[in-house]
Formats: structure tokens, sequence, C-alpha cells
């Protein structure tokens, strides 16, 4: 990492400032942007920097009018706050990589960044800030299913990094002091919130980025489910055996199995295909709802290319930089496209293949592989 020793020292205090503040620097331009009393977002664009666009819908609040967290700069160096100060700096370049570093205190522990066969306590290591499915995995499987760019300190903060590119987190793992975080590609942005203790760090996070609504009660019940029924007869025959046993249960859970009888090459029928296993399906949900029972089925936006609706998918699939359709080659469940979901046309176009089965009486959806399963390192083009 290289810094140029500037000799001056600029001390901001934005009390009076607008809603964002701009400070051009040596290797680049700061950005800040309050959202409320103890939230503030840092922006840094490197000089020549060409691909600092935001793509991320993360954040459902508006910037505060003024900006009211003390902030100073030194040497291209960042001082955020008061009592508890962050230091943040920017590395410009490292491998493919633009990256912040935070000062961590003796003793201080991180936790977050998604799911990690890690201990809750991340400081002392490093792991990527993409997506990978890792079956039977041990502990130590440090990059599972799903990342998180967010983390909290016993210091009394949170770390939001709101970038979607692929990226990585290395918590005192290189350097025992230092906590960096960088991505390839998009805006190098970081919200920095303070909070008394972790319920407050993390209320803020919520109003920051939202919460679910409340899923209905039953939700909250007793739900059956294994890998995975195959027959209508099968789960009928299991669900008797519930009743019997006096063991309670508000709905079953229909893995993929519904829509085909392999684990691969059948991800995007959208639809009960084979008619000998599943002779009458909404009959099926129609005696379960009536038995109080409710009916969930697994989903997922890719569409792997042997499936019954590949070929009408492609119009609504994520695309390269040239705007055609990728391919995942190495997707578990076989070669497959990825439905962008951002898109009006293609969300409507992905659920209008989920309303036949609403109408047959299905009640939830189990939304998997959404985050997306694997972050794709390569692409073929079709």
């Amino acid at each position: 990492m290289k810094f140029v020793l500037l000799f001056f020292f600029f001390f901001l205090s934005f009390f009076s400032y607008s809603q964002s503040s701009k400070i051009n620097s040596y290797q680049g331009k700061w950005t800040f942007t309050q959202y409320n009393e103890n939230v503030i977002k840092v922006t840094f664009t490197p000089k020549g920097y060409l691909t600092n666009e935001n793509i991320s819908d993360a954040v459902i609040i508006n910037p505060s009018k003024k900006i009211t967290i003390p902030i100073s700069i030194q040497n291209d160096t960042v001082f955020i706050g008061n009592n508890k100060q962050i230091k943040l700096a920017p590395v410009i370049q490292k491998d493919e990589y633009k990256s912040f570093q935070i000062k961590l205190a003796d003793g201080e522990k991180i936790f977050g960044g998604g799911e990690r066969a890690l201990p809750l306590n991340r400081r002392g290591y490093r792991f990527n800030l993409y997506n990978n499915p890792w079956y039977a995995y041990e502990m130590g499987a440090d990059n599972l299913n799903y990342s998180v760019p967010f983390f909290t300190s016993s210091g009394g903060y949170g770390l939001f990094f709101d970038n979607p590119s692929r990226g990585y987190a290395d918590i005192g793992k290189t350097t025992g002091n230092i906590l960096e975080v960088g991505f390839i590609s998009g805006e190098l942005n970081v919200y920095i919130i303070f909070g008394k203790n972790y319920k407050e760090t993390l209320s803020s996070y919520h109003q920051l980025t939202g919460t679910q609504p409340l899923p209905p009660r039953w939700a909250f019940g007793n739900l059956m489910s294994r890998f995975g029924y195959t027959s209508q007869s099968q789960v009928q025959d299991i669900a008797a055996r519930m009743q019997e046993e006096h063991i309670p249960f508000d709905a079953i859970i229909f893995d993929l199995f519904w829509f085909g009888d392999s684990i691969k090459g059948t991800m995007g029928n959208f639809d009960w295909v084979n008619k000998k296993k599943w002779p009458d399906p909404k009959k099926m949900i129609s005696n379960f709802k009536k038995q109080h029972i409710n009916t969930i089925l697994i989903t997922e936006p890719f569409i792997v290319q042997s499936s019954l609706q590949y070929k009408n998918s492609l119009p609504y699939q994520a695309v390269d930089s040239a705007g055609k359709p990728y391919m995942l080659a190495d997707f578990y469940f076989g070669p497959a496209g990825l439905i962008d979901i951002f898109r009006k046309d293609a969300g409507q176009w992905f659920w209008q293949k989920h309303n036949a089965q609403i109408k047959n009486g299905v009640d939830g959806w189990w939304g998997d592989l959404g985050e997306p399963e694997r972050h794709p390192h390569h692409y073929t083009i079709i």
C-alpha cells in the first residue's frame, strides 16, 4: 500500500453542511453522506476510476439534510466520529481489487460477513465476499452459500459495504490490527453505523436496509420436509403417519422433485412434469388444506439448459457486457442461465410461472439459490 504524504491537514466540521459533501484528495475524491444521527456513508472514488456505478437497492431511506458526525482528513486517511473514532484509508490497487482499510483496536472483536463455518469472532480470518456452494462442509469452511458485507464490532459500530461485486474481507489475518475489505468493481463505499450497543447498531442497520414483513402465523409452526418427496402417494403416506403418531405440523415443503424426477437437469420446469407420480397435485393440495396443512414449493431463479422453459427464458436472463445471455457452465444442477429479477419484465415473467401453482392452492414459496448460489468466475456466450 502506498500513501503520499501531504503537508496539510483537513479538519471538516459538517454541522452546517448540506446532506452530501465532497473533498478532493491526492489519490481521489471523498464523498460523505449522512443518513441519520448515527449513520454516515463514506465513498471514495480513485482518480481515473471508471467502474464506480452503484447498482444496489439495499438502502431504503433517504439521506439526512445535514452532516453532523465529525469528520477529519489527514494524508488521505479519514477519521469519522467523536468518542468512537473510525480510521479509514483507501488502498488504490491491490491485485485486481480496490479496498478500504480500517484500524482495529487491541482485543476488538468483529462479527458478521454471512454464512461461514468459522468462529463468530471473525478476527484473524480472511474470506471471500461472494457466494459459493460447499457440499458436506465441516468446520473451517469459510465460503458457504451466501455472503453479507455487514460487520459489527465490539468497539461500538457497524460497517455495511454496499457493493454486490466480487470482494473479500481480511479481518486482521494479513495485518493484525487492520480490517481490509476490497471489491473488484462498483462504487467503493462503506456505511459506518455507530451504536451504544449491538442492539442499537443492528436496529440502525435494519432502518437503513429494511426488514421483511412478518410471515403468516402458520409459517412459525412445525414444517414437514425432507430431500425430498418423490411422489404424491409418498408424501400423503408420510403425512398420514405423522398424524397417526400425533406429531403436529402446519405445512409440507416440497423440494425439487415436484418439478422433475432428477436432481440435475430439471430446474426451471415450473410444473409437475411426471403425471404418474403426481397425478393430481391440485387435489392433493386441496385435501391438505382441508386438514389445515399448507403447501410450500421450492423455486429458484436458475433455468437449466435442458428444462422446459429454457428457450422461453432467454429474453429475461442476465446478460454479459455484450448484452448476450450468459450461461453458468459449472452450475451444479446443469448448465444454466439466471433470471434477471431486477428487471420488471423478467420479474413479471418469473411470477407468471408461479401463478399457476398459486391457483392450485400453494400457500408459500421456498426461494432457494436466490443469492445466487455461485458467483460466476467465467461464462460462455450463447
